[in-house]
């Protein structure tokens, strides 16, 4: 299954207002990842990347998954992150809190 080949990380990020979050992130394959693609990741998705447009032609974008009530970014990284990120996508998954996630 190309989708095993994808590599996910889970981190708890502590946001100005003292809250906690969990972010997702799904990368995709070795063979259409950069070497600082996990660097790069927040930086493509808020539009901060800074590499030239001539770089950046066959870069594929950042794709942002938010759930609605009652989940959590868990309802995206079983089947939807793996998947558009054996396209070479990255993903990234955002809990937000108060929801019932």
């Amino acid at each position: 299954n190309k989708n095993d080949e994808n590599q996910s990380i889970t981190r708890q990020i502590l946001l100005g207002s003292g809250t906690m979050a969990e972010v997702i992130t799904c990368i995709p394959p070795k063979k259409t990842t950069s070497p600082d693609m996990l660097e790069n990741i927040f930086s493509s998705l808020f539009g901060t990347d800074n590499t030239s447009s001539s770089s950046s032609n066959n870069k594929k974008p950042t794709l942002a998954f938010l759930h609605g009530s009652f989940h959590a970014s868990w309802c995206w990284a079983e089947k939807y992150m793996p998947y558009f990120a054996s396209l070479g996508y990255p993903c990234v998954a955002f809990s937000l809190q108060g929801t019932g996630g």
